[in-house]
């Protein structure tokens, strides 16, 4: 599609839009499903209707502008969908899935906000018709249901998860100025060990991946010019 105006910018993002909304419908089900907490179940459900009636007022604006409703593929809704189906099939302890389900569920209504915040911002620079209202309609709804979210996890949802999975003190690493003192330092009354070359081989390939990442990134990085003004390559 050929864009040449803000309305076609408009029509681009209703139609993204669009199909990330039927992509939901399709998939709130399943997570309301899959959820343990009926508090959680029912918020989905309720959702799930509201979501049904964003896609109605997503079809008025498209009669607004006497244009066909068709589903611009939208890769971040399917992306996000796909990874809370991984979720779904990963995790066997339902207390832990539903403070997944909510995670997931929140980076979906931050992404949709932020559409229909664009939505209404273009329909108002075309002289404020309908869809910015349909639009601004729609955000409150989302805004809602975050909220409804965060009283749900806050209500229990992750004290549960908790009780159910104890979480595992991470396990500390050795810094390299911790592994190279190690090394360097003798033990008392015994001569040195012969450095090992290896480990040595791959702690310097190791931090090489590093630079190496770095340099990628963030291409040549100079030092400040109080430090020589050396570029690192």
């Amino acid at each position: 599609m050929t864009m040449m105006s803000v309305q076609d910018l408009l029509l681009d993002e209703l139609h993204g839009i669009y199909d990330a909304e039927r992509q939901l419908i399709r998939a709130l089900p399943r997570m309301a499903r899959a959820a343990k907490s009926g508090p959680l179940r029912q918020a989905l459900e309720h959702h799930l209707a509201e979501t049904r009636a964003q896609v109605q007022r997503l079809e008025q604006a498209f009669d607004t502008y006497a244009v066909q409703p068709r589903g611009k593929p939208c890769e971040a809704m399917r992306s996000m969908l796909a990874d809370a189906t991984a979720l779904m099939l990963a995790i066997g302890i339902p207390e832990v899935l539903d403070a997944a389900l909510i995670a997931t569920v929140r980076k979906i209504e931050s992404y949709e906000i932020a559409c229909y915040r664009s939505i209404h911002a273009l329909a108002m620079a075309l002289g404020g018709s309908p869809i910015a209202q349909h639009a601004a309609d729609t955000i409150a709804e989302e805004a809602a249901f975050e909220q409804a979210l965060d009283r749900i996890a806050a209500s229990g949802i992750h004290k549960s998860a908790l009780a159910a999975a104890p979480s595992r003190p991470p396990r500390r690493l050795p810094t390299i100025r911790q592994v190279g003192t190690a090394e360097a330092a003798p033990t008392k009354g015994r001569q040195p060990d012969a450095p090992d070359i290896g480990s040595r081989r791959k702690l310097r390939q190791a931090m090489q991946g590093l630079v190496d990442e770095a340099r990628d990134a963030m291409g040549t990085i100079w030092m400040p010019e109080a430090l020589g003004a050396t570029p690192f390559r």
